[in-house]
């Protein structure tokens, strides 16, 4: 990057010399001869006009000057012939003819029109071209901006194509894809950066590699415990069946709670397994054509009997309601996202199917506690309980809004959480009606 930018300074200055150089001693002086043509030109037009009207008087007068001056736009004054400023080789021309003009007086050249042998009329000087600086004359300042406009263009052309280089390398990084560091060689004047952006590629897809078998690790390592904990807890329960006969009201309490306790546990073994099945890609999806009310209204029935103090509607008046789907997969979705908004509901859960162009939306709406903005998309991520209001003590093991997430993505719908309007919670389902 140094080197490109010492490249930039070195051609701006080395064009901004020649330029100059270029300007003084081959435009500058083109132009002055022929200003200088011009001005001789001129001076002796003015001299045979003056000529003329001075000899149409018999008296010139201070006026007549004054006159001529303003016509002409030159200064035009008496000229004593004897005074030390005048050319002694213009005065002794004058003495010979009756005008003549000094190209080298020292303010410009100047004509003379002899009008008597110790006085004469001067008409100038007609100043130089140019009186002040060059880099403050109109033409060099144009040809300056246009002349580092055009570097600046070529070299943003320039730095651009490199640029483009090293941004895709960026975009195949973050896609997953390998760069090329021999393409990235190429880009000279960026190479620190090219060689760097290599080096992120390979720690990039090193640390997903890592992630990824820490992630498949940890999948096994659930799997099996979930597997491996089934055969001790079916024998802790057969035990327990077993003691249940002899046990007086006091113990026969503490069996129940045991027994509900080795239900909890048996529950979060299923949960895992299928969680870590969906995860794992295990799960194939077996598509077929139903009807969502159908499907829905059963699952409401289940829960009017498991929560009998909460309200449930169904409104689908406003959609078709047959779609491809996963019927046993989405049925768990659905009755898991009615269960989550069943706990928290203070009476009321509404579930809406509607259309969303090719998607069809069921929405599931609650009147209780919501969830926070910033909060609600760790709710899909496996065991997050966001605060102690959502805890155990409402049910599930908090798994049930992970898996529905993982179903909807299997069928390449979405979920997100809202606000409801009714100051709840509100899960909306997008699914494709047709199969992807």
């Amino acid at each position: 990057m140094r080197a490109f930018f010492v490249q930039l300074f070195l051609t701006i200055t080395l064009s901004n010399y020649i330029l100059l150089y270029v300007y003084d001693n081959y435009y500058i002086p083109h132009l002055g001869e022929s200003h200088f043509n011009s001005v001789v030109e001129r001076l002796s037009q003015l001299s045979d006009d003056i000529q003329s009207k001075v000899n149409k008087l018999d008296v010139v007068e201070e006026e007549h000057l004054n006159q001529w001056s303003q016509e002409v736009d030159l200064p035009i004054h008496w000229q004593a012939l004897d005074e030390p400023g005048i050319n002694s080789a213009v005065v002794g021309e004058l003495m010979v003819v009756n005008g003549t003009i000094d190209y080298n007086a020292e303010y410009g050249p100047t004509a003379y029109i002899k009008v008597t042998d110790k006085k004469a009329i001067a008409i100038g000087p007609i100043q130089d071209m140019f009186e002040i600086s060059t880099t403050e004359q109109p033409e060099y300042i144009g040809l300056f901006l246009l002349v580092n406009s055009a570097i600046f263009v070529l070299f943003y052309l320039f730095f651009s194509k490199k640029a483009a280089l090293l941004e895709r390398a960026a975009d195949e990084i973050l896609q997953g894809g390998r760069v090329s560091e021999f393409e990235l060689a190429t880009a000279t004047e960026l190479r620190g950066v090219g060689k760097r952006i290599g080096q992120f590629g390979s720690y990039i897809r090193e640390l997903e590699y890592q992630n990824q078998q820490i992630i498949e690790e940890q999948r096994d390592l659930m799997h099996a415990v979930a597997h491996e904990l089934r055969s001790p807890i079916a024998r802790f329960s057969f035990a327990l069946e077993l003691l249940s006969s002899d046990l007086s009201d006091k113990s026969q309490k503490l069996l129940t709670e045991l027994h509900e306790s080795i239900d909890e546990l048996e529950e979060l073994i299923r949960e895992i397994l299928n969680y870590s099945r969906l995860t794992n890609g295990k799960v194939e999806l077996h598509y077929e054509k139903l009807d969502i009310v159908k499907l829905i209204q059963p699952l409401l029935e289940r829960m009017r009997s498991l929560y009998p103090g909460t309200q449930f509607k169904l409104d689908c008046s406003q959609s078709r309601t047959d779609m491809e789907a996963d019927e046993r997969l989405l049925s768990r979705a659905a009755i898991n996202v009615i269960r989550n908004a069943a706990r928290f509901a203070k009476s009321t859960v509404v579930v809406t199917v509607t259309d969303n162009k090719n998607d069809l939306v069921i929405t599931i709406d609650d009147d209780g506690m919501g969830i926070p903005p910033g909060k609600r998309e760790r709710i899909f991520e496996a065991f997050t309980r966001l605060d102690p209001s959502r805890s155990r003590d409402s049910g599930g093991v908090g798994l049930g809004l992970a898996i529905v997430k993982r179903i909807i993505d299997k069928h390449q719908g979405r979920i997100r959480c809202a606000e409801s309007p009714d100051g709840g919670a509100r899960f909306e389902l997008f699914l494709p009606y047709n199969k992807p």
